[in-house]
């Protein structure tokens, strides 16, 4: 019994030493150039690996470097450099076939590069393609050429269980342009059964920037013709993400906290998405300021790849209770994007507006808001998108101006007209037509009706500094000398000057003069006290 057990243990610590010893006699360099060869055929590309070592405990071989040659059309560099790639083999026919049966493929923080040409070409197009590699053989760290000499063995299927990308590192790019290219870290990928003949799922995880990134999906089979045409449906979650730090929307003066969640598909070069995008902090336009209040934008989105135009058939913005319709179409021409919109909203409440007014650059005067009531808009956006035309109709509804005393600031034509001074300023009505562009904004038929004042009508501009120049005229309600003398329902013409946020209302004396002084100074005791009450406006001396 006692030579049983000291056999047994000998026989063990003798398998023992020649497991631990089989690696000293696996070359797993002989190896190489039949994997370089499978992933060349594979990716139409040409690989070179570094040094490869084999590991009994993980069942692996491991390569100490992984470069992937780029087409020659998008630069000499690689278009893939790892740090190492991972191939988890079958051992059986490893140690006693000399056979490489690959299981699973892991590449530890790979630098990648996806860039797309003026003609809407990306480089990764003819990945897995039927011609020979494009771009030159990328050099090995140990000086392998990447090319397998004639005689190394069959090539290895490229079918795997399992494929992950570790720790990466993607840039996306868009050549000629003067676009920043946008930076993806600690990406993470995970593909399961792939295949290039079929469908396989995977999952993609990264940062940009400060936010996250995720997605979930199949894709397959792959394009033999044109890889980025390879059909892809995903669903996709970003959250946190900096506009500002990316650098996407630097041209158009758009900034905030972005997050969207939605799902999309891609037929050829054509990706159809549907999804909400939630922006806090929103800025809409370069002098704007961040909006305390969420944006939501539900869409509909037919975008095509290639030639990065599309349409929006669906596009729900909603403020708070408030909800505007965005829909149309926008192209991209050089390094210009050019829009045709249609923006369109009624009976939106006002209190859920007021606070997406500082994000657009639209002041009110200092110290005031609006309260209450309901507006109304319909224009079209037109041109760049980071100077686009607008042109269309507002109104607002049964709304209060607190904290501005529209009184007080005609306060000229208050002494002669009767108005009593209130710290807000009831809006019954307020209706115009708008044009917008990078010169400034002019409006047209301008109608205000305050209650206790009466109603004003006019045009003007306001510049893109917010200098205002207006001509108007009022057509007092309420009773005073004026009223009295020529009619409650006659019109006072004045000037609006000043600021947005400082508005001055001048009397156009000229205009009242003309208007109204062959009436003013007639015979009679009412005319007679209207008279003197204009020429004292004007500067003039009472008799």
């Amino acid at each position: 019994m006692k030579k049983l057990i000291r056999w047994s243990v000998v026989v063990l610590a003798v398998l023992v030493v020649l497991v631990l010893a089989i690696p000293a006699f696996v070359n797993a360099n002989q190896f190489r150039p039949r994997l370089e060869t499978a992933l060349s055929t594979a990716l139409s590309r040409p690989v070179a690996l570094g040094d490869i070592g084999f590991s009994l405990y993980s069942g692996s071989l491991r390569a100490s470097d992984l470069s992937i040659g780029e087409d020659a059309r998008f630069g000499n560099g690689p278009f893939v450099r790892a740090k190492s790639l991972k191939l988890g083999v079958e051992l059986w026919p490893l140690l006693f076939s000399r056979r490489l049966n690959v299981t699973d493929l892991t590449i530890t923080e790979p630098e990648l590069r996806l860039a797309q040409n003026a003609s809407g070409e990306w480089n990764f197009s003819s990945i897995g393609g039927k011609a020979a590699p494009a771009g030159g053989a990328p050099a090995g760290p140990a000086g392998n050429s990447g090319a397998a000499p004639a005689g190394t063995g069959a090539p290895i299927p490229l079918a795997v269980r399992l494929i992950s990308i570790e720790k990466g590192r993607l840039t996306l790019a868009r050549l000629g342009g003067n676009e920043r290219p946008t930076v993806l870290d600690n990406v993470n990928v995970t593909v399961k059964d792939f295949s290039a003949a079929s469908k396989f799922p995977f999952t993609f995880t990264g940062k940009l920037g400060k936010g996250d990134i995720s997605l979930s999906g199949e894709a397959g089979p792959i394009n033999a013709a044109d890889a980025s045409q390879t059909p892809v449906s995903v669903q996709l979650k970003i959250t946190g993400v900096d506009l500002a730090d990316t650098g996407i929307t630097a041209s158009s003066g758009i900034s905030g906290l972005l997050s969207i969640s939605g799902t999309g598909s891609l037929a050829g070069n054509t990706l159809a998405w549907r999804g909400v995008v939630h922006v806090d902090q929103a800025k809409f336009v370069p002098h704007g300021t961040p909006a305390k209040q969420a944006v939501e934008f539900d869409s509909a989105v037919q975008h095509d790849l290639k030639n990065h135009a599309g349409a929006i058939s669906q596009g729900d913005i909603r403020l708070g209770d408030a909800k505007v319709s965005l829909t149309g179409t926008y192209a991209e021409t050089g390094a210009v994007t050019t829009v045709n919109m249609r923006l369109a909203g009624t009976a939106m409440p006002v209190n859920s507006l007021a606070g997406m007014l500082p994000a657009l650059d639209i002041q009110l005067p200092s110290g005031s808001k609006l309260e209450g009531g309901t507006a109304a808009v319909d224009a079209t956006i037109t041109g760049p998108a980071n100077n686009p035309v607008v042109v269309g109709t507002v109104g607002v509804n049964s709304t209060k101006l607190t904290g501005f005393d529209l009184g007080a600031k005609v306060s000229t034509i208050e002494r002669i007209a009767g108005i009593q001074p209130s710290r807000d300023t009831a809006i019954q009505t307020l209706s115009a037509g708008v044009r917008s562009d990078p010169n400034g904004t002019a409006i047209h038929d301008l109608r205000f009706i305050a209650p206790a004042i009466g109603e004003l009508d006019g045009a003007g501009t306001i510049s893109p500094q917010h200098v205002l120049d207006f001509k108007m005229s009022m057509t007092l309600k309420a009773p005073g000398v004026m009223s009295a003398a020529i009619g409650r329902d006659t019109a006072i013409p004045f000037f609006v000057q000043g600021t947005s946020t400082n508005p001055e209302f001048k009397p156009d004396v000229a205009g009242i003069a003309k208007a109204q002084v062959q009436r003013l100074t007639q015979g009679t005791k009412i005319g007679g006290q209207a008279g003197q009450a204009l020429q004292g406006i004007l500067g003039g001396k009472k008799k």
